[in-house]
């Protein structure tokens, strides 16, 4: 069972609503946001929202408010109904928003359903939420799978993201000498990419969420005072 509300989180005069979505799973509550489209002025939403007005412009725009509210919170509850609870967290909820705006209109022709040009789609739809350094970064895996699958000599597709790939890509970086929290981070953000497949339609794997890369303890160098002054 979920619920959600909508907040003015701003100090602003103007702002958009902020969504949370309430939820129970395995005996524990979450509460997880997303930044809305839906904007309104300070004032409005302390005073007028849920007033009696007989104010017809005010009455008009608590009807258009209301209508959006109501529309994008049915949106979110069907896809969390639809949704493996495991897979939920505030990215989940920032790309089901994020769809509601921007909604794929044929998933058949518009999004494919290899990896590595799934994920300039994906960068493509992401580059307005998130940082430059985000974007680069996805950038960087998506070459480094373009060299893997030219090495394999067949395409990969998002349904073949499994225990199988996740063995194949290991042993690509373990011979491209990438290290072994580097694989486990970006084999995440792989499997983060695959379930934004899932949520537009793509089959993805009955494997993937078990898909894990064991990370490594990494012992940290600290130099001493004689050795930074040596540096400097």
């Amino acid at each position: 069972m979920a619920t959600t509300n909508f907040l003015y989180r701003s100090s602003k005069e103007n702002a958009n609503l902020v969504l949370r979505l309430l939820y129970r799973h395995n005996d524990r509550d979450y509460v997880i946001g997303a930044k809305t489209q839906i904007e309104v002025s300070k004032s409005y939403w302390k005073n007028d929202h849920k007033s009696n007005s007989r104010d017809i412009s005010i009455k008009n725009q608590q009807t258009k408010i209301k209508n959006e509210i109501n529309k994008l919170d049915r949106y979110v509850i069907n896809a969390f109904n639809k949704a493996s609870k495991d897979k939920i967290d505030k990215e989940w909820l920032n790309s089901i928003v994020f769809d509601y705006y921007n909604p794929v209109k044929d998933n058949k022709v518009d999004v494919p359903t290899d990896l590595i040009n799934f994920i300039e789609f994906y960068i493509k739809r992401k580059k307005e939420d998130v940082e430059s350094a985000t974007i680069t970064k996805y950038n960087v895996i998506k070459h480094k799978i373009m060299r893997l699958q030219t090495s394999r000599g067949k395409t990969i597709f998002i349904k073949d993201i499994n225990e199988d790939f996740k063995l194949e890509f290991q042993d690509y970086y373990k011979k491209e000498k990438y290290g072994q929290n580097t694989a486990s981070r970006e084999l995440d953000i792989i499997k983060t990419i695959c379930y934004y497949a899932e949520s537009v339609g793509i089959e993805v794997n009955p494997q993937l969420k078990r898909l894990k890369i064991k990370k490594v303890i990494v012992e940290k160098i600290y130099l001493n005072d004689d050795e930074l002054q040596k540096i400097e």
